[in-house]
């Protein structure tokens, strides 16, 4: 039913590594990036809050089995 633990880890891992790239590069005040600092951001916590929901599922999980 859910996809394999792994494949989605290392895709939240890799998304939110390019996000926080992007938000440091805008809170650096580089041109461009600037406007979007906050949003990439709120991307960060966004996935830091799915992954730590998922893993708590996870192990939920694994403990009933």
């Amino acid at each position: 039913m859910f996809p394999d633990v792994e494949v989605v880890d290392g895709s939240l891992e890799f998304i939110m590594i390019v996000a926080f790239i992007i938000t440091s590069m805008g809170f650096k005040q580089l041109s461009g990036f600037v406007n979007y600092a906050g949003l990439f951001q709120r991307i960060c916590i966004s996935i830091g809050w799915t992954w730590m929901t998922l893993f708590s599922l996870h192990l939920i999980k694994k403990r009933i089995d």
